[in-house]
């Protein structure tokens, strides 16, 4: 049960941050009607809303209650709580606040991209669906290579569920926003380390993948992360310093 109620919540950290960025790169634009400033409002409130209703529909959707009047509402409530907290965030550091957005945003699409192809060409099921079906225990190596998009919902490599949560990572980057977070800093990444881990955990124990699964999810998240980090931050300072 335990289990069942980490797999419930598991993806939600994750789309709160991603609709957190969207309010991020929407109150961050430039308000002079240009095409990146359209660009800006289609990408910022489309994720804001998008990754909002995600948060109500998985979660109702996982415990079997079908209602998306509450769905709605949950999404309304996340898309105001979330363009409010980056509104005051963007009048001390705008800056700071598009390029955190700009990563996180690029981050989930590509990984996303990643595990859809991934999920499309290795064949391989788990032990129990999520709708509780009961298959037969295959050994973790053994999956068929077939290029087929249909039912990936119900494949397992790489686990969607693990490579979601772990981009939790992206909260390690909060305090360059929000300096008082750079004081509990490490306990910040104690508390991402520790539910990653129950994520990984709640996964083997319902059977909705092998551990090969979630180690190939934690290295595409993890990996994704690290290259924008790197683009959109090591990268970016090193020109700035060569151009000074």
């Amino acid at each position: 049960m335990v289990a069942k109620g980490i797999d419930v919540v598991a993806e939600l950290p994750t789309y709160l941050l991603m609709s957190f960025f969207g309010a991020g790169i929407y109150n961050t634009r430039l308000k002079d009607g240009s095409k990146a400033s359209i660009a800006s409002v289609v990408i910022g409130l489309g994720s804001m809303i998008v990754f909002g209703f995600l948060c109500g529909y998985v979660a109702f959707w996982k415990m079997n209650l079908y209602s998306i009047t509450l769905v709605f509402a949950i999404d309304i409530g996340i898309c105001v709580c979330m363009h409010i907290l980056s509104q005051l965030i963007c009048d001390r550091r705008p800056d700071e606040l598009r390029k955190l957005s700009k990563t996180g945003l690029s981050c989930f699409f590509s990984m996303l991209a990643v595990c859809i192809l991934l999920l499309g060409v290795v064949q391989r099921y788990p032990f129990r669906s999520l709708n509780g079906t009961v298959l037969v225990f295959q050994d973790w190596f053994r999956a068929e290579i077939l290029i087929d998009f249909g039912n990936i919902e119900m494949r397992s490599f790489p686990s969607l569920t693990c490579a979601t949560a772990y981009l939790c990572l992206l909260v390690d980057l909060m305090p360059k926003i929000i300096f008082r977070l750079k004081e509990t800093k490490l306990v910040l990444s104690i508390m991402v380390g520790s539910w990653l881990f129950l994520v990984s955990i709640s996964q083997l124990i319902l059977g909705y993948a092998y551990l090969s699964d979630i180690i190939i999810g934690f290295i595409i998240s993890f990996g994704i992360t690290v290259l924008f980090y790197y683009l959109f931050y090591i990268k970016e300072n090193q020109e700035n310093t060569g151009s000074v």
